[in-house]
């Protein structure tokens, strides 16, 4: 800003004008001229207008600092509503991407699709596989396939229950009367080749089921440790030891998913083989062999004339 030249700016206090102002100083100093008189008024007027003008710059410049300060403000307050916006923007996106995540999938440029298809595990069996529920070996037999696409979709936290027959046969359904994920043949009542099938189906399905690496190939181990047991290929008229690898490999799995349910640090190893577990199944096989015998020997006296 620039300088004010309070000299030439000041008024002539030698003239007329200001011949009362000259008297009034001259009778409080009687000794001062005329000239004194309005040199002396010129220095007052010049000192208050210099006073004034310091007065009102620092005015102006508290005002445009407070100007500045309040824009200062302002521009922080619209920063911090356009962040809060955009965090808005981008929450919404993230849930929208979750929610569609087929809409929003990063397209692999230049790459074909396989030549092979997934293995398609019906819902209701995916959506309890997920949460890293039991579900029994039947829903993934060919039966089980084929039933498990007519199923509807299942809460992960519904339980299963085995509804037994007269025979002492039974069926594994979902409690509270539900439709859906009915279990028609218990694990240890598959065929050997239901067995084989449903194992390799089972790994594929809790592979996408996104269960860990670790947990696939522990299931992978467990599987070939059944299949290639020396039982399997023992001489057995009677097939109680094929039959007690079943029950066995039935057994232990669901013992897997209850000492899972307890939350423990670290889960066992289901591949390594229980001996004492897998004696009491060939016990457990003697005695279904046996039951069915004398069921057998009933059903043939009755049918005697």
């Amino acid at each position: 800003m620039a300088e004010i030249d309070y000299e030439a700016t000041a008024p002539d206090f030698t003239t007329a004008e200001h011949a009362a102002a000259r008297a009034a100083l001259k009778a409080q100093i009687p000794t001062i001229t005329d000239a004194i008189a309005a040199a002396s008024l010129k220095a007052v007027w010049i000192t208050q207008a210099r006073a004034e003008e310091a007065a009102r710059r620092r005015t102006m410049e508290e005002q445009e600092a407070a100007a500045a300060e309040q824009r200062r403000r302002d521009e922080e307050a619209d920063e911090i509503l356009r962040a809060a916006e955009a965090a808005e923007r981008e929450t919404a996106m993230r849930e929208e991407m979750k929610k569609n995540k087929a809409k929003h999938m990063k397209i692999a440029v230049g790459v074909a699709l396989p030549s092979d298809r997934p293995m398609n595990a019906p819902p209701a069996v995916m959506k309890r596989l997920k949460a890293g529920k039991y579900v029994p070996m039947w829903h993934f037999t060919d039966e089980g396939m084929k039933q498990g696409a007519k199923d509807i979709t299942v809460e992960e936290s519904t339980p299963l229950r085995v509804l037994e027959g007269g025979d002492g046969e039974g069926e594994v359904l979902l409690a509270a009367g539900s439709r859906s994920l009915v279990t028609k043949v218990k694990d240890d009542e598959l065929t050997w080749e239901e067995f084989s099938v449903a194992g390799q189906r089972f790994i594929e399905a809790i592979r996408l089921a996104g269960w860990s690496s670790e947990h696939v190939a522990m299931f992978g181990r467990f599987y070939s440790a059944i299949s290639l047991h020396k039982w399997r290929t023992e001489v057995d008229p009677m097939g109680i030891k094929r039959r007690a690898l079943l029950i066995y490999a039935g057994a232990q799995r669901v013992l897997w998913h209850e000492r899972l349910e307890l939350d423990p640090e670290t889960i066992e190893d289901l591949s390594v083989i229980n001996l004492e577990s897998l004696m009491w199944a060939k016990d457990d096989a003697y005695d279904r062999w046996r039951l069915r015998q004398e069921k057998e020997r009933r059903n043939e006296r009755v049918s005697r004339p």
